[in-house]
């Protein structure tokens, strides 16, 4: 089964699947077929990890959820680290106070960091109300589409 070509890449550390996803989901709803996200996007009975570069490969976009969780991923760092030597578009959305590093720090990034929606460094600690959730699919949609046309 052959799944579908996704402008966007979403890269984020599992560990922030509960925060992800609700914001993923809403950019969804607005734009269909938009983003590919590893748990809404693989397909079964296949190797994940081809399937993740092949995606990266077809995207135009790269967008990485960073935090500390995201620092400490080996695989959100391959991702941004292959759209980035495949010349893509990088979007990086920061959630915390982490810094980025040299070769991400480069792109002009979201920044949800004074949101104070990932304190804690846990997801036992998010709430993030459903108005906050829209306002952060907005501002993501947006850069997207400002990426998208150039």
């Amino acid at each position: 089964m052959s799944r579908k070509k996704s402008n966007v890449f979403i890269s984020y550390s599992r560990k922030d699947k509960d925060l992800i996803e609700p914001v993923v989901n809403l950019i969804k709803a607005m734009r269909d077929n938009l983003v590919f996200q590893d748990i809404q996007s693989l397909q079964f009975g296949e190797k994940w990890e081809p399937q993740l570069m092949d995606a990266i490969k077809e995207s135009e976009i790269t967008a990485v959820f960073w935090c500390d969780h995201s620092l400490k991923s080996v695989n959100v760092q391959n991702e941004y680290e292959y759209a980035i030597a495949l010349n893509k578009k990088v979007l990086p959305i920061r959630l915390d106070w982490t810094p980025f590093p040299e070769n991400l720090a480069q792109y002009h990034a979201v920044d949800f960091a004074a949101w104070g929606i990932h304190e804690g460094g846990g997801i036992h600690g998010y709430y993030v109300n459903e108005s906050r959730y829209q306002n952060m699919a907005d501002k993501i949609l947006i850069d997207l589409i400002k990426l998208e046309n150039g």
